[in-house]
């Protein structure tokens, strides 16, 4: 009995360093961690400086091997010009490895019609609240609002990002917008 119950716990342990845990969710709501997206030419986007106009920013977190990030910066486009005159900004931040390197490919692939740049893996882990050993899924959007407080989260296995990815995301524009 004891030697099973060893057995058991042993195998426990061992499948515990194969298979991460989920992630923790995030806690919302919460401050916007200070850290920049470095862009072409070493400009800097500091994402806690809020531009004129401002009512609300989306940090697309992403990965440039990512055939849904490159689809999310298509859908992201559409809405940042729709929704623009209103006071929508979007960030993008490129945050695998290769990032540096594959940021120009990217960026001529999807045309993004908001600025995207690549971000440390630390400062990711800042902005999006998981841990080192967390890895959630890419896309990872946050909605933060005039205050530098992240509303809403929604990482890639999100059911929001997987079917009519462009009718929920305008739902929660439309609704974060209309906000006093």
């Amino acid at each position: 009995m004891v030697s099973q119950k060893l057995l058991v716990l042993n195998c426990l342990a061992a499948l515990a360093l194969v298979v991460p845990l989920a992630a923790a969710p995030p806690k919302l709501p919460r401050a916007l961690a200070d850290v920049s997206i470095d862009t072409p030419g070493a400009k800097r986007i500091r994402l806690i400086d809020t531009k004129p106009g401002a009512k609300l920013r989306i940090v697309a977190v992403l990965a440039s091997t990512c055939e849904h990030c490159e689809e999310m910066v298509v859908v992201l486009s559409t809405l940042e010009r729709k929704y623009r005159a209103r006071g929508l900004r979007i960030y993008g931040a490129l945050v695998d490895e290769e990032a540096p390197q594959q940021l120009p490919k990217f960026v001529a692939k999807t045309k993004p019609s908001f600025s995207i740049g690549t971000m440390s893996q630390d400062n990711t882990r800042r902005v999006a609240d998981f841990g080192i050993s967390d890895h959630p899924f890419v896309p990872i959007l946050m909605f933060v609002d005039t205050s530098n407080i992240i509303r809403l989260q929604m990482a890639g296995e999100d059911p929001l990002l997987n079917s009519n990815i462009e009718k929920n995301l305008l739902s929660i524009i439309e609704g974060m917008l209309s906000r006093k």
